[in-house]
């Protein structure tokens, strides 16, 4: 548990940074949409698009930064020995990032009160996450968890990319 909580806290934060980035999009959607009109909807589509520019540069440079230095962070964080927190901070890394590209599609739902994309695919990716860790840690072992995670974060992010740019066709 130890290794998960050292190897998550610099991937959570670097989630929180590229969360800030978007984060006052759905007040602005919200306002937006409750003047239904097509200047407003056209507004709505450029924010969205300027966010996921911004979201996927971000994902782009922090990926494989943390793909890059997550040794030497550790080294320098904990000292040597700890190449196991390494490996599991990059597959967070992976994972937990690539949830991020989809912060503007569901901030724009979020903004419309339109949710009815995100439950069924947020009950799939729960389900598919432990019935993943279950046969990862038993096959795998400790760094079985952390690639359920990421596979099955993959997944919904995937899908629901999928799935609110087909809504948005």
């Amino acid at each position: 548990v130890t290794m998960y909580a050292l190897a998550g806290k610099p991937v959570l934060l670097a989630q929180e940074v590229g969360s800030l980035i978007v984060s006052a999009t759905v007040p602005m959607v919200a306002h937006w949409d409750s003047k239904n009109s097509h200047a407003d909807e056209q507004r709505i589509a450029k924010l969205r698009r300027i966010s996921q520019r911004y979201l996927n540069i971000f994902v782009a440079v922090a990926v494989p930064g943390f793909w890059l230095f997550s040794s030497l962070l550790v080294r320098l964080w904990l000292g040597p020995g700890n190449e196991q927190v390494a490996l599991v901070m990059r597959i967070l890394a992976v994972g937990q990032l690539a949830s991020l590209l989809t912060t503007p599609g569901f901030n724009e739902l979020i903004g419309r009160g339109n949710l009815s994309i995100a439950p069924p695919l947020l009950t799939v990716q729960t389900v598919l996450y432990i019935v993943l860790c279950w046969f990862s840690i038993k096959t795998i072992g400790v760094l079985g968890p952390a690639m359920a995670l990421a596979a099955a974060t993959l997944y919904g992010a995937t899908h629901f990319l999928i799935a609110f740019y087909r809504s948005r066709a």
